[in-house]
């Protein structure tokens, strides 16, 4: 299950594997555990997981490729021999000889793979969840159980993902709606629903290639050929907690056991691995990730870790983008090649938001700590470009460092009491999925309407609006991600003196409103507190690098 927050003694690392970045969490000290998560997920379902294991081992606990993270393998239809191969060029990296290993469900099945493939560097393997399958089961799973839904215009695909997460509490198969295949579970809340659905929509293909090589694994033919001490443990409740019983002419070196539930599960897997690891040895610390061009990593503030994507010319005078709030560092991802050949660019997730998991603090002062380490990470001579209310946080920025160079990009002004800050709906998950619809309609009134929660012809924008349905689906996730925050947020952001912070001495600020977004008269307004005018550049993200280029 996921936790939330996250515990602080989970760390998080990329590593760089034959061009692929692979994200993994880390945790605990001790002999070595790898732990795999199920599909479509990714490592953070495996947080408590992660968290009991660490009291006895270093645990680590990586992004399948093409979840979570981590990039998917470069294969139209990748095998279990594949994710397992992968696994260990990962370990090779991390300089991890021999190691335990733990799955679940999809996880299970590549550790049993790897364990096949790469004997000698497993200690033992506890396979949960070890799937096995007639001919019949898996045709039929292969057939029906992966659905990709086309975002739709009206955000009605968004719903259908919902009832998909929460059928398959329902049932097994989710798709099997049968009084015979009903589950034994009750329903999860709303809020432990989410992460489900999120991890669903940001995996590659829906989640379907390592599902679908889990389907497609000859269980039965493999479990023959194993060497390596594996133990398939299952707990009562599970949809598949049979499986293990179908298989025969199991080796010596299989066991089988059933548990009366997770919790027992979990400590037999503690006792299991404890009386294997004699002999392992501690792997080193993370490898540190230099700062590389186009290249995600951490960076570690005193408010958590901040995801950080790098992209450009790394001679270059670098330049650090703040995205609107509720959005994510992928906003940038429209900056043309023009541009990006020609600055160093390093695109933040504020945090709280993309795939930063810091916490917000109720202190405006501990957020500016934070973005601070940002600044220091980008180098010398950093300039800060901000988008939105963003532009506020580049202006307290600039009153601790004054010689900090800010590019302030359709800034609101504060209006009064009567047009309080709002950065969303409310985006609280609800038991049948009606938020997700809030968000994508909070996020086509952004498009047409500023603010968008006036949609009134007076408040109309006249810019050429993007409502293509991939696009809006793309931001909808961004802004369901930072759902949780931006109360938060609104409260940061609305404590901050912006006529004051416009007035401080420094490095005058370069104020700009695109065209046709709505923002020309609070440009206007802002820039005449600055001491200064304000620019016009075009509406479109991807026109932007001339007026960008031409600033010092």
């Amino acid at each position: 299950m996921y936790l939330q927050p996250e515990p602080a003694s989970i760390r998080r690392h990329f590593a760089t594997v034959k061009g692929r970045q692979v994200h993994y969490r880390r945790a605990g000290s001790g002999p070595p555990l790898v732990v795999l998560h199920q599909s479509p997920t990714s490592s953070a379902e495996m947080a408590s997981h992660i968290a009991a294991f660490s009291r006895h081992f270093t645990v680590i606990a990586p992004d399948t490729p093409g979840y979570g993270l981590s990039d998917p393998l470069p294969l139209a239809q990748p095998e279990m021999h594949d994710y397992a191969d992968a696994l260990a060029e990962l370990l090779d990296v991390l300089q991890i000889d021999a190691c335990g290993i733990y799955g679940t469900h999809t996880g299970a099945m590549i550790a049993a793979e790897f364990a096949r493939r790469h004997p000698g560097r497993v200690s033992t393997a506890v396979l949960d969840g070890y799937v096995v399958l007639s001919d019949a089961e898996r045709s039929a799973l292969l057939a029906n159980y992966f659905i990709d839904v086309a975002p739709r215009r009206d955000g009605g695909h968004l719903a259908w993902y919902w009832s998909r997460i929460r059928d398959q509490v329902l049932f097994f198969p989710w798709y099997d709606q049968r009084r015979e295949a009903r589950m034994r579970f009750d329903v999860p809340p709303a809020e432990a629903l989410q992460p489900y659905v999120l991890d669903l929509l940001r995996a590659d293909r829906m989640g379907t290639p390592a599902y679908a090589a889990a389907f497609r694994y000859p269980a039965s033919k493999r479990i023959t050929e194993f060497t390596a001490a594996t133990w398939l443990l299952n707990y009562a409740q599970d949809a598949i907690a049979d499986h293990p019983e179908r298989l025969e002419h199991l080796p010596d070196c299989v066991h089988r056991e059933l548990l009366a539930d997770p919790d027992a599960l979990m400590a037999r897997a503690i006792e299991l691995f404890t009386d294997a690891a004699q002999g392992l040895l501690e792997p080193p610390p993370a490898p540190a990730s230099p700062p590389a061009v186009n290249a995600v990593d951490y960076i570690d503030t005193p408010l958590g870790p901040i995801l950080v994507r790098r992209q450009g010319a790394s001679d270059a005078a670098p330049m650090i983008l703040l995205h609107a709030p509720g959005m994510s560092s992928r906003e940038w991802q429209a900056l043309p090649a023009g541009f990006t050949a020609a600055a160093s660019l390093l695109a933040a997730d504020l945090p709280g938001h993309g795939e930063s998991p810091a916490a917000m603090p109720e202190d405006a002062g501990v957020l500016l700590d934070a973005l601070e380490a940002v600044v220091d990470a980008a180098g010398p001579d950093a300039r800060v470009l901000a988008l939105n209310e963003s532009a506020w946080l580049a202006l307290a920025l600039r009153a601790r460092r004054p010689s900090l160079a800010v590019i302030l990009v359709d800034m609101p002004m504060p209006r009064d009491e009567a047009q309080p800050l709002r950065l969303a709906p409310d985006l609280a998950p609800c038991d049948h999925g009606g938020h997700l619809l809030a968000a994508w309609q909070c996020v086509r009134d952004a498009e047409l309407f500023r603010p968008w929660h006036r949609p009134w012809l007076a408040h109309a924008l006249e810019h050429d609006f993007e409502l293509e349905p991939v696009r809006i689906h793309a931001r909808t996730l961004e802004l369901l991600k930072a759902a949780p925050t931006l109360s938060a947020w609104t409260s940061l952001l609305g404590g901050l003196d912006v006529q004051a912070l416009l007035s401080v001495e420094g490095t005058p600020p370069l104020i700009v409103a695109r065209l046709g977004r709505g923002a020309e008269d609070d440009a206007d307004h802002a820039a005449t507190l600055a001491g200064g005018s304000a620019l016009r550049w075009p509406a479109a993200l991807a026109d932007w690098h001339a007026g960008l280029l031409a600033r010092p």
